[in-house]
């Protein structure tokens, strides 16, 4: 750590960083090169949802507490939300549930 000034390069002015693109942005608009001007921050949220047991033909509708409907519901609009803030430019706006486990303890 006492050596990280001399780390400090002042023989370069520029530098030229290429990737392939990881998404299909510029594939699906036909684009043949683009330009960074900024960099995704990713956020991860684990939500719990807890239900109970009785989603048989015997529960009424009213009288069940099903977990996995309330985790679809969620997800469903957690994407609606993105695709309303990105279509507002309100920013690059993506969401993802990445993994849904659905347990009976």
């Amino acid at each position: 750590m006492s050596r990280l000034a001399e780390a400090c390069r002042t023989d370069i002015a520029a530098y030229l960083e290429l990737h392939i693109e990881q998404g299909i942005v510029l594939q699906s608009r036909n684009i043949d090169l683009g330009l960074v001007t900024a960099i995704v921050g990713i956020a991860r949220v684990e939500i719990v949802f807890q239900g109970a047991a009785g989603h048989a033909g015997t529960t009424p509708m009213d009288l069940r507490r099903d977990a996995g409907l309330a985790a679809a519901r969620t997800i469903a609009f957690v994407a609606e939300r993105a695709s309303s803030l990105a279509g507002a430019g309100r920013g690059y706006v993506v969401a993802t549930a990445g993994v849904i486990a659905l347990l009976r303890l």
